[in-house]
């Protein structure tokens, strides 16, 4: 399951503004293979990384305290070593780790792509790397391991992850693009246990917030219980039109779906909190009859799940689970529910499913009711209000990866982050992850010293850190650089994103990403660009 802009998982030359040049997707070649310890060279003694790699068959390897050590292994067969593919042979390059989907194709994939954009802008060939001491460069090599979302042997396949990157190639800082369940597991032994700097690219729980870090752990989104009021507003907004548009209804039925897991159960906590419909709390409605609340656990029976809710006929069901839903319980639910307009309300954790469960769903809706579109929604995190960078940023990737997707900035910003914090935590000698814990903080300043990612700016922001008593800004394409330095999470709010069918052009569904987003007063409010006339959702039609 490829992440999103969201909390949780789930995966001809072209020149850039910064004039680095980019090899088409079909020429991107990271370096892959089976990896692994014994017999790969590592028993060798070394002085040069160079060294290490000509005696290995030109594979990446480094040259650590005299010892040949294998950049790969069977966890982390993608290295990312810049565009020629010789970056690990240089004196004295940047080791930095990440995980990423491995999926059916290693290396492909919206973590990855952008986390090769990023780094081609970073330490490309226009850029050649961090600045070290005597005006020299340090070129950036990323060992990227497999994340294993959808393996059963996931809790395995990451701790050895982590065993390589932290206790074999010694990275000081690594993107964690992980569950909250294995971030919990690993950072004692390999962040907090071992001074690890991890920065993971999705939000955090209130424990993952609240667990002693040390300033080692930090997370590029926020928190579940910042997307809730996005859910209340958005429901009364449904009730409204549900209302207005449906003869006779004087009150709704809703019903939400919840699962177990981390993410899901504190969202739920919040939204059920806060939920109010028909001038009542969610517990009021559902002594009514007009509520139906569904928790999934290991052994519940999805089918029953999906009878009991059209059984129910709500007029908005409230997802606030994973693929359960939109792979078992939507496709079921939607053919009997369709008819009569209910409305299904996606969270940031379903959009990992975009296109093998929701789009189709829509498809299959449309011909016997083209309207089905208009009654998606999902709740993500809010993107950049000021949406100038991320679209520079997007119209560039999509040129060097043609199937890249569209809000996914989240892992092009992490990689940033963690580059410079590397660079403003010792910016002229080899950082730690100590120092990359406080280098993080000096992105983050409020005041007039704002620079933005991109490559255009890179020179600029590796002088403006040189300076170890600067600090900045570092606007990205998420927007500004809004973190609480005691948890390491960002402080983020929700939007709306809607879902349209272009039959005139790309004859497919589409989503379209920030279409509202919350006003100082609660309220849901169009974001710049949109309005209720050209809106694709919410807008001045019906939606049957």
């Amino acid at each position: 399951m490829q992440g999103t802009r969201w909390f949780t998982l789930f995966g001809s030359g072209v020149l850039i503004a910064s004039c680095v040049v980019l090899s088409p997707l079909d020429e991107v070649n990271p370096r892959l293979t089976d990896g692994g310890a014994g017999g790969d060279g590592s028993s060798q003694h070394c002085q040069t990384n160079a060294e290490c790699s000509a005696g290995n068959a030109d594979e990446p390897f480094r040259c650590f305290e005299g010892e040949c050590i294998s950049l790969k292994s069977p966890e982390c067969s993608v290295v990312y070593d810049g565009k020629e593919g010789r970056d690990h042979a240089d004196p004295n390059p940047v080791y930095l780790g990440a995980f990423a989907n491995y999926g059916n194709s290693a290396g492909v994939g919206s973590d990855f792509f952008n986390y090769q954009f990023a780094l081609e802008e970073l330490s490309g060939p226009n850029i050649r790397g961090v600045p070290g001491p005597n005006i020299t460069y340090r070129p950036v090599v990323l060992v990227v391991c497999d994340n294993a979302d959808t393996r059963s042997d996931r809790r395995e396949v990451v701790k050895r992850g982590f065993e390589h990157l932290v206790d074999r190639v010694h990275v000081p800082g690594i993107l964690t693009a992980l569950r909250e369940e294995d971030l919990l597991e690993h950072f004692g032994t390999f962040g907090r246990g071992k001074g690890t700097f991890f920065l993971s690219p999705f939000g955090a729980n209130q424990i993952l917030a609240d667990a002693p870090d040390d300033g080692l752990m930090w997370h590029m989104l926020g928190l579940p219980s910042q997307l809730a009021p996005t859910y209340v507003a958005l429901v009364k907004r449904l009730e409204q039109r549900v209302k207005a548009q449906r003869t006779g209804v004087t009150a709704i039925k809703v019903a939400v779906v919840q699962s177990r897991l981390g993410f899901d159960t504190e969202l739920a906590d919040f939204v059920l909190r806060d939920l109010e419909f028909n001038g009542k709390s969610a517990s009021a409605n559902q002594l009514d009859g007009n509520f139906q609340l569904h928790r999934l656990e290991a052994e519940t029976d999805l089918a029953g799940v999906a009878g009991a809710i059209k059984l129910f006929q709500p007029h908005i069901v409230l997802s606030l689970a994973g693929e359960p839903f939109t792979d078992t319980i939507l496709p079921v639910i939607e053919p009997d529910l369709g008819g009569d307009g209910t409305y299904f309300v996606l969270s940031p954790v379903n959009l990992g499913s975009m296109e093998q469960d929701i789009k189709p769903v829509i498809w299959r809706s449309i011909d016997p009711l083209p309207k089905t579109p208009k009654r998606y929604l999902a709740i993500n995190v809010a993107g950049a209000a000021d949406k100038g960078l991320y679209n520079k940023y997007f119209e560039d990737l999509r040129l060097a990866f043609r199937n890249s997707r569209p809000g996914t900035e989240n892992y092009y910003d992490a990689m940033y982050f963690l580059v410079y914090a590397l660079h403003a935590g010792n910016p002229t000698g080899n950082a730690s992850g100590a120092d990359m814990a406080s280098g993080i903080k000096r992105l983050i300043a409020p005041g007039p010293t704002t620079h933005a990612v991109g490559g255009l700016h890179v020179s600029s922001v590796y002088a403006a850190l040189l300076a170890a008593t600067n600090r900045i800004a570092l606007n990205g394409t998420l927007g500004p650089p809004l973190f609480d330095e005691t948890s390491g999470v960002r402080v983020s709010s929700g939007s709306v994103m809607c879902f349209e069918f272009t039959p005139d052009t790309e004859f497919k569904v589409t989503e379209a990403s920030d279409v509202l987003r919350l006003d100082d007063k609660g309220e849901l409010v169009f974001s710049s660009g949109y309005n209720v006339g050209n809106a694709p959702c919410l807008d001045d039609e019906p939606d049957m």
